[in-house]
């Protein structure tokens, strides 16, 4: 069973520019409890 970040490589997505851009996103979010996001992938 292929992982997220191959599935999401054989469909052509730069996964340097999906890394960039969800920092961009946690620093531009301001969240009320001390959890951060975490992009979840498959390791199996």
């Amino acid at each position: 069973m292929p992982s997220v970040r191959e599935i999401l490589e054989e469909r052509g997505v730069d996964m340097t520019r999906i890394s960039a851009e969800w920092g961009e996103f946690i620093k531009k979010s301001s969240f009320t409890n001390v959890t951060s996001p975490v992009v979840l992938t498959n390791y199996l």
